[in-house]
């Protein structure tokens, strides 16, 4: 005979008992299907909530969908004139792009030099302003001559943020000021 807790008063009771000697609770031993049982009205409750709140943050009308369309496209006109907002807007998209192609500027082999939280690209300009284009920045990479030394460089990444394409990349011995 096992021990189990009640699940009314959590007092130790058989496994077997149909009725709880301390409390009197019907069927006291909390088994499977009530654990189960538990668990879904839990889920139940919390996808009502997350419904309810969610359904609130939702234009209601066509009117508000068109208010909040315009502000949208305000908002992203702005960005784009902006040359820190438009370039950390699309960095995350451009970064795996760019870091390719300055990575296959290598004629030996290259190294990243950045830490965990450094950013590779860390200074950018403008392309052409007027499509969007964006030149990434960095020096957080080595690449190894002929004689097998690695040699800090700048590198530059040309992206089109329109096509989601990186138009150039380049490269030459140094480090960007400080």
């Amino acid at each position: 005979m096992a021990m189990t807790k009640c699940k009314e008063c959590k007092k130790d009771v058989s496994s077997n008992a149909k009725a709880c000697p301390h409390c009197g609770v019907s069927n006291p031993a909390m088994g499977p299907k009530e654990f189960l049982i538990g668990i879904s009205v839990f889920a139940a409750i919390a996808f009502g909530v997350y419904s309810y709140f969610s359904s609130d943050s939702k234009p209601s009308t066509n009117e508000d969908k068109k208010v909040i369309a315009e502000q949208k496209a305000a908002a992203e006109a702005t960005c784009r004139k902006d040359l820190n907002c438009w370039a950390e807007k699309h960095l995350a998209e451009a970064s795996y792009p760019c870091q390719k192609a300055v990575e296959g500027l290598a004629k030996y082999s290259s190294e990243w030099t950045d830490k965990t939280l450094d950013m590779k690209f860390d200074h950018m300009r403008w392309g052409d302003e007027q499509k969007g284009v964006v030149i990434y920045i960095g020096d957080k990479i080595k690449y190894q001559n002929g004689f097998g030394a690695y040699q800090d460089s700048v590198y530059e990444c040309t992206y089109d943020t329109t096509t989601k394409t990186v138009l150039d990349a380049s490269a030459r011995p140094g480090r960007l000021p400080s």
